[in-house]
């Protein structure tokens, strides 16, 4: 799942972004895992949800995650997924 959210979030920011960076960031927050994948291109000032977009939210969803999607200074998006024990 993780993987996978990574994966598109690269295949985005490669074919929209026109950004020179791509920067992935893997943090065990107390009981979260944040995924955050930010790039430094044009970014949106509307977010258009494609099934690519939707897909990481559903992904994150069937394992009580949320996706945060900015466009603003470049583009990122942000996966928060909760460590049950």
């Amino acid at each position: 799942m993780i993987y996978e959210n990574i994966a598109e979030a690269l295949t985005n920011a490669s074919k929209y972004a026109e950004a020179t960076a791509i920067a992935v960031e893997i943090h065990v927050l107390n009981r979260v895992i944040k995924v955050e994948v930010k790039d430094n291109g044009k970014g949106a000032a509307k977010i258009k949800k494609g099934l690519g977009i939707i897909g990481m939210e559903e992904r994150a969803a069937s394992v009580h995650g949320t996706v945060i999607v900015d466009g603003t200074n470049g583009f990122s998006v942000t996966t928060l997924l909760p460590i049950h024990k």
